[in-house]
C-alpha cells in the first residue's frame, strides 16, 4: 500500500497477533487500532498446543523473542513474524522511580511469565535502585508490603500495605515505527502519532526520538529527497508563499529555486485554476508551449489549511512512461487484466458459469477449466485469478502446445548456469518460481508430455521446483490453474494422461458452455465487441437474427473475428449485406428448413413482400429487377426503399428463392421461392416459369 493512497477495506493489510492468551491478544489489538487506525485488519491467534492451521497475513506479531520460533512452526510461508517490545506510561515509571532507594517490592502480575517479563523491563528501564520480587496466582507470598503491579489489582496479595499501579504495559514506539515501515503504511499523520506517543512513555530505544526528529521535521532531508524525485513538487503555506521547490521544478517551468521561494505561487506559476483554494487532481493545464499533468492539495491542522503541495508533470513524460510500463507488462504477461464484470452475458449458462467461477475464486485448489476453442478460459482464468486471496501477486500464463518440451521445460521450472548450451549466465528463475504467492494458468495442458507431467506433479504435490540442471530444490507456493479443449478424462483411458496429474488438476472444474449454448448473448457480445474496437454504428436487427440460427464452430473467437470483418467492409450501418457468405449461407439454410416445415415465421415480412411483388410482376411478364419492384411496392403505398430491396434479394438469394443474373436481366424466382409464394398466398395465380 503505497503513502497517499486511499485506504480501501479490500486493500489493507493484515496483521495477525499471535499470543498465549486471548485477553492479551485483545490488549495488544486495541493498542494497536490506536495508533494504526482502518489503515490495518486485525486478527487475534491464540497459541495452543494443537494449532494445526496456518496462520496467514502480512504480518504476525508476538509478545516476545522467545515465541517467533514457536510461531514460525505454524506461520504462513515467508510471512514475516516481529516480536513486539513494551514499555511503560511515563505516569506510572515515575511512580517506580520515586520509590526509595533499596526498596523491597513485589512484583504482582496474573502469570509466571508475565511477572518475569514485567520485571526484567523495569531493570532494562533503570529501577536499579530497587530489588523486585515476582509474584503471580500460586507462587510463595514474600513478607513485603509494597506491591508493584502492572494493571492487575486483583492479583495483590492481602498483606500488601502499599500498592503501585504502573498500568498496562504499552507498546513501544520503535515497534510502531517497525510496523508501519514494514507494511509501508507511515505516513506524516502516523509519525506525528509515533512522535507523540514517543514523548508519552519510557522509550527502550533512546536514539527513536532523533529519527522522528528527523522524518518528521528535518528540512535539509527532506530537501534532499525532493531533489531525487522526478516529479515537479512546490510547497507553500497558508498564504501560498513557496517554501519548497525542488529541482525537478526548476527544470520544468525554467526558473530557479533561490528566485522562487518565498514569492507567491501565482507569481511562479501562473496557471489561474490553481488560484483556487481547493483541490486539484490530476488537471491538465497549459503554461507556455508545455502541458502539465497538476495537482493541488492541502494539509490541514485542527480545521485549518496549514501547508500546501503542487506537483508537476509534462503530459507527455506520463504518456512515455504509460507505454514503457504497457510494454513490460505485455512483455512479462504476469498480470491478469480481467475481473467477473469483463464477463459479457446475461443467459442462464454463463450466469451460471460465473456463479460456480466465483464460488471456485474463494477457495485454493487447483482448477480446470475445459471448453471449446474461443470460449473464454483464459478470460475465466485471470477473473478467478483477481478475485482470490492471490490477487495481489503474479498471474503467470503459458501456453502448453505452443513450445517444444525442453524449452516448456525450461520456461515453467527455470533452468541453473551452464545447463545447457546457450544458458544464461546466473541461470534464469521458471515461471512456478516468479509466480509465487499467486497463479500459473497453463493452457491447453492436455498436450503437454508425460515427462513434464511427473514433473508437473511434484509441484502439485511437494510444492517444490527443481531447476533444469539444477541439484536443489525450489520451494514455490502457487495456485494452478489448468484448461484444456480436449477430454483429458478419455485420454486418461487411452493412457495419454497421467492419471494422478488428472485428479491432481481436477479438484474445481469449470466447464464454460459454447455460444451455441448461449445463443441469447449474441446481441450484448456484439455490441461489447464494437465498443471495445470503438465503433459506434448499428447492426441491423436482421444480422443479429442470422448470428442466431449460425452454429458459431469458432465461438466467441469467430464472432469476434465476423465483427472486424464486417466494420472492414462498410463505412455505414452493419447490415445482412455485410455478413461473410459462409455465415449468412449457413444461417438462411438453416431459415429455409424452418420453411419447409412450415415455419415461415423466421422471413421477415418485408422479404416475403419483395419475394411476392416479384412473383406477381414475373407472372404479369414485367421485368423483375430491384427498381422496378421498389416503384411497384411504392405504387401500392408500402414505404420501402431501393436500398432496402436490394438487401431483401441479397437474403433471398442466399436462401435459394431466387437467383440474380448479369447484367439488367434482373432476378429468376426459383422453384423454391414459387413453392413459397404459393404456399402463402393460394389465391394468387400459379406462376409458370
Amino acid at each position: 500500500m503505497k503513502k497517499g493512497k486511499t485506504v480501501e477495506i479490500a486493500d489493507r493489510p493484515k496483521i495477525c497477533i499471535a499470543t498465549y492468551t486471548l485477553r492479551v491478544g485483545e490488549v495488544l489489538r486495541t493498542q494497536l487500532e490506536a495508533f494504526l487506525g482502518n489503515r490495518v485488519e486485525f486478527e487475534v491467534h491464540p497459541l495452543v498446543s494443537d494449532v494445526c492451521c496456518p496462520i496467514k497475513g502480512d504480518l504476525i506479531l508476538v509478545p516476545g523473542e522467545r515465541w517467533v520460533g514457536e510461531v514460525a512452526r505454524v506461520a504462513d510461508r515467508g510471512t514475516p513474524i516481529l516480536a513486539i517490545r513494551r514499555t511503560l506510561q511515563r505516569q506510572g515509571w515515575e511512580q517506580v522511580i520515586n520509590l526509595p532507594s533499596r526498596t523491597r517490592a513485589m512484583l504482582v502480575n496474573n502469570e509466571q511469565e508475565a511477572a518475569v517479563e514485567t520485571v526484567a523491563l523495569l531493570y532494562e528501564l533503570g529501577a536499579r535502585h530497587i530489588q523486585l520480587t515476582a509474584v503471580y496466582p500460586g507462587s510463595p507470598v514474600p513478607n513485603l508490603g509494597i506491591a508493584i503491579t502492572p494493571n492487575e489489582m486483583q492479583c495483590v496479595p492481602s498483606i500488601v500495605s502499599k500498592v503501585v499501579n504502573i498500568g498496562d504495559r504499552v507498546i513501544d514506539a520503535s515497534t510502531l515505527l517497525d510496523i508501519a515501515t514494514r507494511l509501508q503504511i507511515l505516513d506524516l499523520d502516523l509519525s506525528r502519532t509515533i512522535a507523540k506517543h514517543y514523548q508519552e512513555t519510557v522509550p527502550r530505544n533512546p536514539g527513536l526520538l532523533a529519527i522522528l526528529d528527523r522524518l518528521v521535521a528535518t528540512r535539509k532531508e527532506l530537501e534532499l529527497v525532493l531533489d531525487l524525485v522526478q516529479e515537479g513538487i512546490i510547497t507553500f503555506d497558508e498564504n501560498e508563499r513557496i517554501k519548497l521547490f525542488n529541482k525537478a521544478s526548476e527544470k520544468l517551468l525554467k526558473k530557479e529555486a533561490w528566485q522562487s521561494v518565498g514569492k507567491t505561487l501565482w507569481e511562479v506559476v501562473p496557471i489561474f485554476p490553481l488560484r483556487t483554494r481547493d483541490h486539484v487532481l490530476d488537471e491538465v493545464y497549459s503554461l507556455g508551449r508545455n502541458a502539465f499533468v497538476v495537482n493541488k492539495a492541502w494539509v490541514e491542522q485542527d480545521g485549518k489549511k496549514t501547508t500546501g503541495v503542487i506537483t508537476l508533470r509534462k503530459t507527455e513524460e506520463i504518456q512515455e512512461l504509460d507505454a514503457k510500463v504497457r510494454r513490460a507488462l505485455r512483455r512479462t504477461g504476469y498480470i491478469a487484466k480481467y475481473s467477473f464484470e469483463d464477463i459479457v452475458g446475461n443467459s442462464d449458462a454463463i450466469r451460471k458459469c460465473v456463479t460456480m467461477a466465483k464460488s471456485i475464486a474463494r477457495a485454493d485448489g487447483a482448477v480446470l477449466i475445459c471448453g471449446e476453442s474461443g470460449t473464454g478460459k483464459e478470460l475465466f482464468a485471470q477473473a478467478i485469478h483477481n478475485a482470490s486471496a492471490r490477487a495481489r501477486y503474479p498471474f503467470v500464463a503459458i501456453n502448453c502446445a505452443a513450445l517444444p518440451d525442453s524449452l516448456l521445460e525450461s520456461e515453467l521450472f527455470g533452468y541453473d548456469e551452464g545447463a545447457f548450451t546457450g544458458a544464461k549466465k546466473g541461470g534464469k528463475p521458471g515461471l512456478f518460481e516468479q509466480a509465487h504467492c499467486g497463479t500459473v494458468f497453463l493452457d491447453e495442458i492436455g498436450d503437454i508430455s508425460p515427462c513434464l507431467q511427473a514433473k508437473l506433479l511434484r509441484v502439485l504435490q511437494e510444492k517444490e521446483a527443481m531447476r533444469v540442471g539444477g541439484i536443489g530444490l525450489v520451494p514455490v507456493d502457487v495456485r494452478i490453474i489448468c484448461a484444456t479443449n480436449k477430454n483429458l478424462l478419455e485420454m486418461v483411458q487411452q493412457g495419454l494422461f497421467r492419471k494422478d496429474l488428472y485428479y491432481r488438476i481436477n479438484v474445481l472444474p469449470l466447464t464454460l458452455p459454447t455460444l451455441a449454448q448461449r445463443i441469447d448473448d449474441i446481441p450484448a457480445l456484439v455490441s461489447h465487441i464494437m465498443k471495445r474496437k470503438g465503433d459506434e454504428r448499428q447492426v441491423s436487427p436482421m444480422v443479429l437474427d442470422l448470428f442466431k440460427r449460425y452454429r458459431w464452430p469458432g465461438n466467441i473467437r469467430e464472432l469476434e473475428n465476423c465483427i472486424e470483418y464486417m466494420m472492414s467492409m462498410t463505412d455505414a450501418d452493419l447490415t445482412v449485406e455485410d455478413v461473410p457468405d459462409y455465415i449468412a449461407k449457413s444461417g438462411m439454410s438453416d431459415s429455409c428448413s424452418n420453411d419447409q416445415s412450415g415455419q415461415n415465421a423466421s422471413i421477415e415480412p418485408d422479404v416475403l413482400s419483395v419475394l411476392t411483388k416479384a412473383y406477381q410482376m414475373a407472372q404479369q411478364g414485367k421485368s423483375v429487377g430491384r427498381r422496378s419492384i421498389a416503384a411497384a411496392m411504392q405504387a401500392d403505398g408500402i414505404p420501402i426503399t431501393e436500398a432496402r430491396v436490394r438487401t431483401c434479394i441479397k437474403e433471398l438469394s442466399l436462401a435459394d428463392y431466387v437467383q440474380v443474373q448479369k447484367g439488367r436481366a434482373g432476378i429468376r424466382i426459383t422453384a423454391k421461392g414459387v413453392h413459397l409464394v404459393e404456399s402463402v398466398c393460394p389465391h394468387l395465380p400459379h406462376y409458370h416459369q
